[in-house]
């Protein structure tokens, strides 16, 4: 990197402008790393990260929810980052916002309070790079995203712009300087961004290398039929024109999974981003363990996001990284009973030069997983053209794996009751708290998210809910716990009436207040949402006894709800179907005698 110091001492000057949004990995180069704190340059090169897309590439996540140490300025990468929120998508300029590199923070999201995957590449990404010799980082992500932007309104390139038979928006198309061809307006920022990046470092002394584009988006395309109806050749001509763009047609991309179940075509939008990955030999990075924020069901939460960060920049580190990978670090994994397909993504390993952090898994071979136990087998790393394989432990469990998959070992040979005609409902019991899978049979459900800062986070009697009151008392000692279709769990204080909808729910839901931490869920919806024709969907939970404080188990009661949404144009109905006592009357959660045993239901 041959960098006089001259030029240094100006790059730190010029690191104190401002930025707004981080997010992305870098890859290697081409010998091993040494620490971060005496690092040595590999390759005489910056590496540069790309990170765009839509609110989850932006970051919606809280940094109030982060540690102490994952909030802290990371001063071995620098970012580069601009954007809209989704107020101002209306008003996008024909160039970037004047932004300058700084360092990564916790407060480069969509606002000054939230943060996006930027901090979790971020440390990946120093630990691999590290810095130069005149301590200076040695890697930077490029951040342009808008909350609520689309392919059909903003983010089309000029392939798609020019194809007269694609079904778009073109009325904000902008020429691009260097193309001197019509793009979408943020296409064209997203493109001019990406040439100040690498024009501000080379002129500085720096070659600069684009390690790879982490793209996350389509949430607010899958709300609509027209938008999705050319999705795929859109998305797929953006992957295609940004190689070109960049004069490297081999240039990695990451396509995230989106998350959220509130679109309508959320289902199909998953299926297109694994197609696309496919076609265009790009990595998609599954999302389907992970969740959204507990207070609104569009966006990664804290713990979420800081993983997919780490995700997406192992994902393009190890496609160059010639660091010797020494020993797996991962403890005891734990899989249910014939659940091997559970195995992790991602495992903790330790390098050669003293770093930790988690890599992409290859493959585990096979071993008995038919019984529970602890069992020891072999996980395989294909790492940068190297081979790795080593030893590790796994505990079978015979209770469930919380992931919507109802067909589990565990369930096979339990009874199920119904809730109505539209819902079976299986209960396991574990030591620590009461697994409850339900299968619900409903060709209309409503997941959506659009109401989520009204009262009961807008799920209420807005979407598709099962809903389960417990008590080991009176029902003044009742919980109220609620599941619903947008995969929002509320659990609600002992005593709290929830028949009484208002502002204060919130401040009763122990999952807002990190009372609930312990509980697990998750729902796999399947077909369109939201006056779309569904199949149905999985609803899979785990309630935490200790979080509950309940430590005798032995006079717990409980009825069953599953409150019903139909959706008629933009009219909603609401009916609900009880299972509790043999006869339930009106007066439902409030009348302990429409109880049942939940010794009696196991």
């Amino acid at each position: 990197m041959n960098i006089k110091p001259l030029a240094l001492a100006g790059l730190s000057l010029f690191l104190l402008g401002s930025c707004d949004d981080p997010t992305s990995e870098s890859t290697s180069s081409e010998e091993s790393s040494t620490s971060i704190v005496q690092s040595i340059p590999e390759d005489d090169k910056v590496h540069l990260i790309i990170l765009a897309g839509a609110s989850n590439a932006r970051g919606k996540a809280l940094n109030s929810d982060l540690s102490a140490a994952d909030k802290a300025e990371n001063e071995l990468v620098q970012i580069l980052n601009d954007g809209y929120r989704m107020e101002n998508l209306g008003f996008v300029g024909d160039e970037p916002n004047n932004v300058r590199l700084q360092n990564v923070t916790s407060s480069l999201g969509d606002g000054t309070t939230e943060f996006g995957p930027e901090v979790g590449m971020a440390k990946v990404m120093g630990k691999r790079y590290g810095l130069t010799e005149y301590d200076e980082p040695r890697s930077a992500i490029v951040k342009y995203s808008a909350c609520g932007s689309t392919f059909y309104d903003h983010w089309m390139s000029e392939t798609s712009v020019q194809d007269a038979s694609l079904n778009l928006n073109l009325d904000d198309v902008r020429t691009n300087p260097k193309l001197n061809q019509e793009v979408g307006p943020l296409t064209n920022n997203y493109y001019q961004l990406i040439d100040q990046a690498i024009d501000d470092y080379s002129a500085l002394g720096y070659d600069v290398v684009i390690d790879g584009v982490v793209f996350l988006h389509g949430e607010q395309d899958a709300k609509f039929s027209a938008n999705m109806e050319d999705y795929e050749t859109v998305f797929t001509n953006f992957i295609s024109d940004t190689r070109n763009y960049l004069n490297d047609e081999d240039l990695p991309f990451v396509i995230v999974e989106s998350l959220t179940n509130s679109a309508r075509y959320g289902n199909e939008l998953r299926a297109i981003q694994k197609r696309v990955a496919e076609a265009t030999n790009s990595i998609f990075v599954e999302t389907s363990d992970l969740h959204v924020n507990n207070f609104e069901p569009w966006h990664f939460d804290a713990a979420s996001t800081l993983e997919l960060g780490k995700r997406v920049a192992s994902e393009l580190i190890a496609l160059k990284d010639n660091r010797k990978i020494t020993e797996v670090t991962e403890e005891t994994i734990e899989i249910t009973v014939g659940g091997a397909t559970n195995l992790p993504s991602y495992l903790q390993v330790m390098f050669e030069d003293g770093e930790e952090e988690i890599v992409p898994v290859s493959s585990y071979e096979e071993f008995d997983d038919t019984t529970s136990g602890l069992k020891t087998t072999k996980v395989n790393f294909d790492y940068n053209g190297h081979h790795y394989d080593f030893d590790v432990e796994i505990n079978v469990k015979e209770t469930p794996f919380v992931d919507g998959d109802l067909s589990e070992v565990a369930y096979s040979d339990i009874q199920s009751f119904k809730i109505g005609e539209k819902v079976d409902v299986k209960l396991v019991s574990g030591d620590d708290g009461l697994y409850v899978a339900a299968e619900v049979k409903d060709d209309d459900i409503s997941t959506d998210g659009e109401d989520w800062h009204n009262n009961d986070l807008g799920q209420m009697n807005v979407n598709d809910d099962l809903e389960i009151y417990l008590t080991d008392g009176d029902v003044s000692d009742r919980y109220s716990i609620m599941l619903s279709s947008a995969n929002l769990l509320r659990v609600y204080d002992r005593g709290y009436d929830t028949t009484n909808v208002t502002s204060s729910m919130p401040n009763n839901n122990l999952v807002i207040s990190d009372e609930a931490t312990n509980f697990l869920h998750q729902v796999k919806t399947s077909g369109e949402m939201n006056d779309g024709i569904s199949i149905g969907m999985a609803m899979e939970l785990f309630i935490s006894y200790e979080d509950l404080g309940i430590t005798n188990t032995d006079n717990l009661k409980v009825l069953f709800e599953y409150n019903d949404v139909s959706l008629e144009g933009t009219t909603k109905t609401n009916s609900s179907s009880y299972y509790g006592a043999s006869t339930i009357n009106d007066s439902h959660e409030l009348d302990l005698a429409n109880y049942i045993s939940v010794t009696e239901l196991l």
